[in-house]
């Protein structure tokens, strides 16, 4: 059996706790079980150019190797290799174009909730609760942390948008939309779907400066 070709995009940030770094390490000494992997690692202040500097390193990167998927993983993320496996596994046999696990954000011991959110008709988006997320469905938008794509997507993306892919834009309310839901938000117009994948649950090592 041929084992996908995957990139996988890691947004590389200065704080991050002991158990993401514990996850990362074993992800990549298990890629090889499931996929073939090569491994593209960026680094910036600014989350949405630091997305914008791994797209353009993994356009470089699939004109060599022809990629299959694109899988972002920020590097903040906990999680095991198995839930990579898993949510390639959804990805090939259903078909689709886009998948997420679910993943729960920790800001210095709060509570946590998934990063899951539903566009409302007024622009605004509110997060989807834990109890909506049972069984793989199409929602409108979600974090970046955990996430596959077919690798047509960020090619027909960035001929469309050129090297900034990720951006930032104001609802009509005023609020920030961030370049996670952006980008969910402009997929969607060129027909390409968000499932989230419940039975892909991890977690979000997130701290704040202050």
């Amino acid at each position: 059996m041929k084992l996908p070709k995957v990139a996988f995009l890691i947004p590389a940030y200065g704080s991050v706790k002991i158990p993401a770094y514990d996850s990362m390490i074993n992800f990549v000494a298990n890629t090889e079980r499931f996929c073939q992997a090569a491994f593209i690692v960026k680094s910036s202040c600014y989350v949405h150019e630091n997305r914008n500097r791994l797209v353009k390193a993994f356009l470089e990167a699939d004109e060599k190797l022809d990629f299959d998927y694109a899988f972002w993983i920020d590097s903040d993320m906990v999680f095991t290799w198995q839930h990579v496996k898993q949510l390639l596994k959804f990805m090939e046999e259903k078909n689709v174009d886009i998948a997420t696990g679910v993943y729960y954000s920790f800001v210095q011991g709060g509570k946590p909730g998934p990063v899951i959110v539903r566009k409302k008709e007024d622009d605004s988006w509110e997060t989807m609760p834990a109890s909506e997320l049972k069984e793989p469905m199409i929602v409108d938008g979600a974090g970046f942390g955990f996430v596959v794509m077919k690798t047509k997507i960020l090619k027909e993306m960035a001929q469309k948008k050129g090297e900034h892919v990720f951006g930032f834009r104001f609802s009509k309310k005023g609020k920030m939309i961030g370049e996670d839901n952006l980008f969910f938000e402009e997929a969607k117009q060129l027909g390409y779907g968000l499932w989230v994948v419940p039975q892909v649950r991890v977690g979000h090592a997130k701290t704040v400066v202050v």
